[in-house]
């Protein structure tokens, strides 16, 4: 994996109307780029008419069905936010994005439409559910000018995840995906990825399946992206040595560490992992020494094709994006906002970019190249499955 020193995303201009295939339903217009004098007085009009139009038929449609990996508190938060301030419920399917894809291709193939939203990592939404041909461009989408406002987003471009506008990123905390139960392992003692080949850990790590899309993939492709290659295939086969546990359970991994069952954990999903520890649990992460990057961690959302709710989803969609859900949705999870407005409150401290520091980001081609990795993963940890 090329990990790379900059944001590749382009500054956008955003179109015009756009009729979408979808139940009939009229795409807002752009309120971008910005005008002067009587056209910017024309433009604020016309994104207020279309943004008051999208909210009145959104509380007709009532609801919004988001698929979506395992983040209590997140997910409570934002319903109760949203539904406060619009009175539109936030009904959420929650698993693994390969589960849940598997369940959204069932329904279409079925003829069925119930998902309107799907927040995921990087990984799925490029590997599985964009070459599906299920989401929808999402420039369109974009109506309050709080949102779609490039200044206010990381780098200062509109936070797109892949070339084709898609997908979106609102988070963008640094991504840990080694994690130690603090009262069996000591701060010293866990400090890059050479200290997990300790021989002391053997059959005390716990890990996510590296070999499908998700947080363990994400580690393999991280540490071939440090390492190199060959470096990388040598240091897989020295960790396999140690006997890790291999899961495909979130909350397996997260709940097994916070009981002592696990000494260490690589590979989890951070809302969870970030709700046990503020509950108490004695667990923390662990940024390695040969590096880590900037990730929107479960934080990217797109908008599915003939979304049966496309109103309502309009307005939960910008929303999430403005700095008020943004501010909801980052404490709650724990992890920073990709937008530069977000306080810090409420903010795991290891996932915050120190200042100045750079910042790596994963490009659309870099998530592409895991599927070659994860066909390496397969090879490597496919003994351990037997």
């Amino acid at each position: 994996m090329m990990i790379k020193k900059r944001l590749s995303l382009s500054l956008v201009i955003l179109s015009a109307i756009v009729l979408l295939a979808s139940q009939g339903f009229a795409a807002p217009q752009s309120p971008y780029p910005a005008a002067t004098g009587t056209s910017a007085a024309k433009n604020k009009q016309a994104w207020e008419e279309r943004w008051n139009q999208v909210v009145l038929e959104g509380k007709k449609e009532k609801t919004v069905t988001i698929y979506m990996a395992p983040s209590p508190d997140f997910q409570r938060a934002i319903t109760q936010a949203f539904k406060q301030k619009y009175d539109i419920d936030l009904n959420f399917i929650v698993g693994r994005g390969a589960a849940l894809a598997e369940k959204i291709f069932a329904e279409r193939r079925a003829g069925l439409y119930l998902g309107d939203v799907v927040i995921q990592g990087n990984t799925v939404q490029l590997l599985i559910f964009k070459p599906a041909d299920v989401l929808q461009k999402l420039e369109p989408y974009l109506i309050l000018p709080d949102a779609a406002n490039p200044k206010v987003w990381l780098g200062e471009k509109l936070p797109f995840l892949d070339k084709d506008r898609t997908i979106m990123y609102f988070f963008a905390g640094l991504r840990n995906y080694v994690a130690r139960n603090t009262e069996l392992v000591n701060e010293a003692e866990l400090k890059s990825l050479d200290d997990l080949l300790n021989p002391k850990w053997k059959g005390q790590i716990v890990l996510f399946d590296p070999r499908i899309p998700g947080s363990g993939s994400g580690w393999f492709s991280l540490v071939y992206g440090l390492l190199g290659p060959e470096k990388g295939a040598q240091y897989m086969r020295q960790f396999i040595k140690q006997e890790p546990v291999i899961s495909r359970d979130d909350r397996v991994i997260v709940e097994g560490l916070a009981r002592g069952k696990y000494k260490v954990a690589v590979g989890f999903v951070e809302g969870l992992f970030n709700q046990f520890k503020r509950n108490g649990a004695p667990i923390d992460m662990v940024r390695t020494a040969e590096g880590n990057f900037l990730a929107p961690s479960m934080g990217d959302v797109s908008i599915l094709k003939n979304a049966p709710h496309p109103n309502a989803s309009t307005v939960f969609f910008n929303w999430l994006l403005t700095r008020e859900g943004q501010t909801t949705a980052a404490k709650s999870a724990g992890t920073p906002s990709a937008r530069n407005d977000v306080p810090l409150t409420g903010i795991e401290p290891s996932c915050v970019l120190p200042p100045g520091e750079k910042f790596y980001l994963e490009s659309e081609e870099d998530v592409l190249a895991k599927n070659e990795l994860m066909a390496r993963a397969k090879e490597i940890f496919g003994p351990l499955m037997k």
